[in-house]
């Protein structure tokens, strides 16, 4: 008798249906968000592994990426020098004084040096 009382639903049915639909699309884009998550970790950890190779062969190398204040490219050079100075011309006046500048200097004459910042890291 119980077995007989039993009737499908179907309204029970398509709302069951729906909420398959709804819990499969809730968990492709979790799984998606997911993925974008590891792409991005994976882009980050490659570009930091990069950096610290390209900081390496500088230390070994005794070199220094400098930023040139005109061009605003990217310079490689010594790092026996703490000041670097460059003008429009692409003269570098190179310097341990922390005080000097190339300015000032009156046998230099010039007055367009800019301070050659070191590349942020």
């Amino acid at each position: 008798m119980i077995q007989n009382s039993a009737r499908p639903s179907p309204q029970w049915v398509a709302g069951e249906l729906r909420g398959q639909i709804e819990r499969g699309q809730i968990a492709l884009r979790t799984q998606q968000e997911v993925q974008r998550i590891e792409r991005e970790i994976i882009a980050h950890r490659q570009r930091t592994n990069a950096e610290i190779q390209n900081d390496m062969f500088l230390t070994l190398t005794e070199q220094e990426e400098c930023v040139n204040p005109y061009t605003k490219q990217i310079e490689v050079d010594t790092d026996q020098w703490r000041y670097p100075w460059v003008n429009p011309s692409g003269e570098v006046v190179l310097s341990n004084d922390r005080d000097y500048d190339p300015n000032h200097d009156m046998l230099l004459n010039r007055s367009d040096f800019k301070r050659t910042p070191v590349r942020p890291r």
